[in-house]
């Protein structure tokens, strides 16, 4: 048996996948094998795997039809036989004495998870990542019962190792959604969640690669996959009532972050579409009781979340303005407002002649003024052309800036209907925005 059985799931990566292999051959842990599995790659990474296969024992190759990331691994658990389990991408690679550090400690304290750092790599520049802060280092503890703030950590499942026993005797596999992305992050809560003892490294070894055009994190077309994941953490701890009654508080936590990440990431067409699945669920999550206020790390972020009880559009409206508002002021309003060379104005109201004659002061004037009825308004508002959404054109909708001035009570509404339209940018106007530019 194996000391370490390292999982490399290949799909389309031979522009790194030999710097990633060297960096396997050279481990300085004995006893290792690498199974490597090839999910249906339509480049050479096949032939790079099976010309490296037959070089060096420690390698196995397993190849199959396309059928997603989780999938992949799972067949990779399946094929395993080591006494852990370690996680490396086809994109990225790892020190010398990873595994053997790896699994020294992890024997030394007869622990079921080792967790280290990591190094962000990009265009030949490492940084080092400290997901795991300040510790605690080198130190034996049951996640589920004591340090629970570590379930918020980043997941980072290639920088750690596994022993397999634990997720054998808990049947822990990936989601297998085909074409699914974030399929990591069901797997390091279980993980996290089934295991008595686990230990933290501050070293870091392997380097995460940031320079991958085909990476799946920068696809924004896969906008609820994340919420699967946690559809399966739910629904596994819910079938074991000592894991769900230790970790019921904290898990809710851990989903408003990663949920929050996800939305970072996806183009701005597609956030109001995951926001209102995420006030979905947490509005469920609340009325099940299961928001404390003292279980949650960032109190700040609790009281953003808990206005789920104002109702749906009082909180996407909210959030929306929180968000734009920080941006806004972040990077000077008007500067963001000077950074298109179009700017559109929606409304034909006080709030819209407020913000025509603010905008003014610093020489920036609308290009025409937009409303949703331009039958019941005039031809033209402050000498402005009055047009109706219809009338938006396909440049406009790419370029241009759109400000939503109507009344606060109206803007979720305006701003959905735009974003329909295809309109890229919107910053909704606020009572705090006018008073900045008067000033």
């Amino acid at each position: 048996m194996p000391k370490v059985s390292v999982l490399v799931p290949v799909y389309n990566t031979s522009n790194f996948l030999v710097q990633c292999l060297e960096s396997l051959k050279k481990q300085t842990l004995e006893d290792i094998e690498f199974i490597c599995i090839n999910d249906g790659s339509t480049d050479n990474s096949l032939e790079i795997l099976t010309n490296c296969a037959k070089n060096d024992n420690r390698f196995r190759v397993i190849s199959k039809n396309n059928s997603g990331y989780g999938h992949t691994m799972n067949v990779g658990l399946q094929n395993a036989c080591g006494e852990y389990i370690g996680i490396v991408e086809s994109d990225d690679f790892i020190e010398p004495d990873m595994y053997q550090k790896l699994y020294e400690t992890a024997k030394s304290y007869d622990a079921d998870i080792i967790k280290s750092n990591y190094w962000e790599y990009s265009e030949g520049k490492d940084k080092l990542i400290e997901p795991l802060g300040n510790g605690p280092y080198r130190k034996v503890f049951t996640p589920r019962i004591e340090e629970k703030s570590l379930f918020l950590k980043g997941q980072s499942i290639w920088s750690s190792i596994y022993r397999r026993e634990m997720i054998e005797k808990n049947k822990i596999r990936f989601l297998e959604t085909p074409g699914a992305s974030y399929q990591d992050t069901s797997f390091y809560f279980i993980t996290m969640a089934c295991s008595d003892r686990v230990v933290l490294l501050e070293n870091a070894f392997l380097h995460y690669r940031q320079d991958n055009p085909n990476s799946s994190v920068k696809s924004s077309g896969k906008i609820y996959c994340v919420c699967d994941e946690f559809k399966k953490i739910w629904d596994f701890i819910e079938e074991k009532s000592e894991l769900k009654e230790c970790l019921k508080y904290v898990l809710p936590e851990f989903q408003w972050n990663v949920y929050l990440w996800n939305m970072s990431r996806l183009e701005d067409d597609y956030k109001y579409s995951f926001l209102e699945r995420l006030y979905d669920e947490f509005n469920e999550i609340n009325e099940k009781n299961l928001l404390k206020k003292e279980c949650w790390n960032n109190p700040r972020a609790f009281d953003k979340i808990k206005k789920v009880e104002n109702g749906k559009e009082k909180f996407l409206y909210g959030y929306y303005i929180d968000e734009q508002m920080e941006r806004i002021y972040k990077n000077a309003l008007i500067s963001e407002i000077r950074r298109f060379k179009e700017v559109c104005v929606f409304g034909a109201g006080h709030v819209a002649k407020s913000i025509i004659i603010s905008l003014g002061e610093y020489q920036v004037y609308p290009k025409k003024i937009v409303v949703s009825r331009p039958e019941e308004n005039p031809a033209n508002y402050m000498d402005y052309t009055v047009v109706g959404i219809e009338d938006i054109s396909e440049s406009e909708k790419d370029e241009c800036l759109f400000l939503v001035a109507v009344k606060e009570v109206s803007q979720y509404h305006v701003i959905r209907k735009l974003q329909k339209r295809g309109v890229k940018n919107i910053i909704a106007v606020s009572k705090e925005m006018r008073i900045s530019l008067m000033n």
